[in-house]
């Protein structure tokens, strides 16, 4: 199979290299310095669950470069979303299927607003990776789970076909007629963690273990609850108590991907996270204070990220 793994960083590189393992003919889309890296020395994966591997894919920042493939693994983040949905026209043929594993509930109805629905398919993935340093991808602990499926929920061909292909390549994939449910269980998780662990700024497990913290991303998960209830999203009616004790598993040092990028100074998903929340709250007239607070102050953390790039972008032009 030909597939493009458009955003080939720390999920997209694993889930890339793995299907390159496997034997397919994946070709890696990404920039800057990590781009130099695999074009130079390849895609290194230092895995807890696939062991350590190096494969070498075409990599380049042009999807033109790659022209139709079968698969486009959408995998960029959600705030570079403007500029790479269109990016990816070249690839995208009468056959092609585009899976986005992004974070967020809305980026197939996105890409589907470009290229139709009946193009794309929307995934949930569980994985702990991270770049090393450019070139490298690490996987941490034994989960790599991706579900997907149709947006309209429909059973396909394609998505059998699609899931068989993952896991043979080692992902625990599953394809799923319930996607909207996986995607808003998903978000319900994510968009409380990571907005309260970068509020907490500390590990998961130490801001658990301190009951205001703890209270605080419960209400926020409640918060998300409700407003997916109100949109007709059937949620399990165990779902705020069970992803509790989920979270309670996480390893104590364990920091959330925003987290990490609001350390390092990069940009941050809030816009797709707690903005999202607080926009589909006050679509359904469902109040979200404890989202509308984490929205605020960390897209003003956004916003001081996107100036610093902004400034040294004009300082390397000039």
């Amino acid at each position: 199979m030909r597939i493009a793994v458009m955003g080939a960083g720390a999920v997209g590189g694993y889930i890339g290299g793995l299907l390159a393992r496997a034997g397919h003919q994946v070709h890696l889309i990404a920039r800057g310095e990590h781009l130099r890296a695999l074009q130079g020395r390849g895609l290194r994966v230092e895995s807890a669950r696939s062991g350590a591997f190096t494969v070498s894919c075409p990599a380049t920042s042009r999807p033109a470069d790659v022209g139709v493939v079968d698969l486009v693994l959408f995998c960029v983040k959600t705030y570079s979303n403007e500029e790479a949905i269109p990016a990816i026209a070249p690839l995208v043929g009468p056959e092609t299927a585009i899976l986005t594993l992004q974070n967020g509930v809305d980026n197939g109805e996105r890409l589907a607003a470009v290229y139709g629905a009946h193009r794309v398919m929307a995934g949930a993935i569980y994985v702990e990776s991270r770049l090393k340093e450019p070139g490298v991808v690490v996987q941490s602990g034994p989960l790599c789970r991706v579900v997907f499926g149709e947006l309209d929920g429909g059973e396909t061909p394609r998505g059998r076909r699609w899931e068989g292909v993952l896991r043979q390549a080692g992902v625990d994939a599953t394809f799923t007629t319930e996607v909207q449910k996986e995607l808003w269980s998903k978000f319900l998780f994510i968009a409380s963690m990571s907005g309260v662990a970068c509020l907490a700024r500390a590990p998961i497990g130490e801001w658990m273990e301190f009951p205001p913290t703890r209270d605080l991303f419960e209400r926020a998960m409640r918060e998300v609850e409700a407003v997916a209830r109100a949109m007709g999203i059937p949620l399990d009616a165990d779902i705020v108590p069970r992803t509790l004790e989920v979270t309670y598993r996480f390893r104590k040092e364990a920091l959330s991907s925003m987290q990490v990028d609001l350390y390092q100074g990069k940009r941050l998903e809030i816009d797709a996270l707690s903005g999202a929340v607080s926009r589909f709250g006050r679509k359904v007239g469902v109040p979200t204070p404890i989202h509308d607070t984490i929205s605020a102050v960390l897209s003003f953390a956004d916003r001081q990220a996107r100036r610093r790039l902004e400034r040294r972008d004009e300082e390397e032009k000039g």
